[in-house]
Parts: structure tokens; C-alpha cells; sequence
């Protein structure tokens, strides 16, 4: 099975471009993709799971938000990333309308042993976001919230739902929140990832609240690969009740090793120099 460089944020990469699908293909059955045995798809979950980028990596990225009945709106920002293990990592999100970076939104997201925190710059201070905020989005208007970011969801017990296509064959897995979050979390009550059958790698997540049809999806349109290096180029996140997107686009990029001490809530607080990066 193939590796490629990925962020758990928006998944780990795949070495194809990606056609668009709906929600409809994507969870249909295809009986020219053989299911796993109980013992395959536990591999390939845990290996899903242990998998981490190899370096740590700097992103700028320009995002549309595609509203379906108004005018998009253009956003940029930058995104940092350094991950130990597959449950240990951090980030770091920087996010403003375009033409607007004064009025930017900082955040940070930790995840220790699979335990997450997020952690969001207010009045100059950096605030925890509750869990019920996990959901909000990151901008007023925006698709993306801070969970797709995080994807905390990775710890949730899983379950293998068979195989199918998303434009290329892949294997469906379930993931349910359990205890106090789902308690205190009634809008999400699964998260589906499609996982290519060539590369193991996210490719298409789906989002439950109750019922059977998901209320967002998150779609990997694009890759690119640098030296040997393959990383998201174009990705697509659409809330299903209103039919609005949010297209991110990567436009430059560097791979090289970030201090600890980016990744702090006293860094939140002070504040971090847009970085040198490479465009593409």
C-alpha cells in the first residue's frame, strides 16, 4: 500500500486528481470492489490511524466561499502543522477576508494521545472553544469550522460499512461519538470517511446529525506533488441543507522542520510572522 504526505485537518493526500461526486454515489455499493475481511479492515483503520506527515509544513491557501443564491467571497490565510505521532500533533490556522488581515482570526488545534483542544485568539487572549462551538464556523458565513480542521472524529469507535466508488474504489468507515460529546453534541451523530483502496487516504468524508442524509460533506478535488512529496491542492467542504461551498486552494507551500513554540497558547497570544513559502 502506497504513502503519501497528508494533514489530518483535511485528510491524508491521494496521488490522483479527484472528479466531483454527490453523496448518492459516493455511499452506493459497487460489487467490482471486493469488501474487506474483518481482519483487512482493522489493519487498515489502524494504519489509518498511525499515519502522520514525515516533516512538518507551512500552507498558504486562498479560499471561495460559493454561496448558492449570492456572490462568492474570497478569503486567504496560512496553516501550520507538526505532528509526532497519529493521535499527537498541532496546528496552527490563520484566516481572513481578503484585503482584510488586520481583522484575521488565529486559532490553534492540540491533540495529545488523541485527546483534542482547540484554542481560539479573542481580545488578543487565546480562549478554548468549547465544544459546542467545535461546530461553528471558522468566519461568519463560512462552511469550514474548526472541527473539520482538528478531525477529532479519528478516536471515535469505527466500523467498516463495505466498499464502493467515489470516483475510484474505496472502503467506508463509520465513526460514532460516544460518552459526554455525544451527550452534549446532538448535531453530530457519525462521520463516514472514504478511504481509497490504493492508498488508504481520505478522500471523501460525510457528516451525520439525525437521519440518513449528511448535512455536510468534504470532498479532495486535486493533488500536487513536490520531490516526493504528494499534498492537497483543491479542496471542497458543501453544507447539503443550503448547497453552499467552501473551495480551498493551496498557492504555496514549504516542508522544513517548525519550532515547538509556535504551536503554544503564549505564541497565540503574540502572534506569528506570515511565513516565506514557496508558490506553486
Amino acid at each position: 500500500m502506497k504513502k503519501l504526505f497528508g494533514f489530518f485537518c483535511l485528510g491524508l493526500m491521494l496521488v490522483l486528481a479527484a472528479a466531483p461526486a454527490d453523496a448518492q454515489r459516493a455511499r452506493r455499493a459497487d460489487t467490482s470492489v471486493r469488501p474487506l475481511t474483518r481482519e483487512d479492515a482493522d489493519q487498515r483503520w489502524a494504519e489509518f490511524l498511525a499515519s502522520r506527515p514525515a516533516r512538518d509544513y507551512a500552507f498558504k491557501f486562498e479560499l471561495s466561499h460559493m454561496p448558492r443564491k449570492s456572490p462568492a467571497s474570497e478569503y486567504e490565510g496560512y496553516f501550520w502543522g507538526k505532528h509526532f505521532s497519529g493521535d499527537t500533533f498541532f496546528m496552527r490556522l490563520k484566516i481572513w477576508r481578503k484585503s482584510e488581515e488586520s481583522s484575521a482570526e488565529e486559532f490553534l488545534f492540540v491533540s495529545e494521545n488523541g485527546e483534542c483542544k482547540m484554542f481560539k485568539k479573542e481580545c488578543g487572549k487565546p480562549a478554548q472553544i468549547p465544544q459546542s462551538d467545535w461546530f461553528k464556523p471558522l468566519l461568519a458565513g463560512l462552511v469550514y469550522t474548526p472541527f473539520d480542521f482538528a478531525a477529532p472524529y479519528k478516536k471515535w469507535a469505527a466500523n467498516y460499512a463495505g466498499p464502493g466508488r467515489v470516483g475510484r474504489a474505496v472502503h467506508f468507515f463509520d465513526m460514532r461519538p460516544g460518552g459526554d460529546f455525544a451527550r452534549q453534541n446532538p448535531q453530530i451523530k457519525k462521520v463516514r470517511v472514504a478511504l481509497s483502496r490504493e492508498f488508504n487516504a481520505p478522500f471523501y468524508t460525510e457528516y451525520y446529525g439525525e437521519g440518513d442524509t449528511p448535512s455536510r460533506s468534504m470532498l479532495l478535488d486535486s493533488i500536487k506533488k513536490i520531490g516526493d512529496i504528494w499534498f492537497m491542492k483543491e479542496m471542497e467542504m458543501q453544507d447539503k441543507a443550503t448547497r453552499d461551498k467552501d473551495k480551498m486552494k493551496i498557492a504555496a507551500v514549504k516542508f522544513d522542520e517548525l519550532p515547538i513554540e509556535i504551536f503554544s497558547e503564549k505564541s497565540l497570544e503574540e502572534g506569528i510572522e506570515n511565513p516565506i513559502l514557496d508558490e506553486i
